[in-house]
């Protein structure tokens, strides 16, 4: 990313991420530090 300030994200990052999965959720964990550390507004997609 780069001069973005909004992030579009589908909720199945997120359903990865509370599941605590194997695969995505250290990958996702770092990204969303990624995005709150450059103050990203993520706008979630139903």
């Amino acid at each position: 990313m780069t001069d973005f300030k909004r992030v579009f994200v589908d909720t199945t990052p997120i359903i990865y991420y509370l599941e605590n999965s194997p695969l995505y959720s250290e990958v996702i964990k770092r990204f969303f530090t990624m995005c709150i550390e450059k103050i990203y507004r993520l706008l979630l997609l139903p």
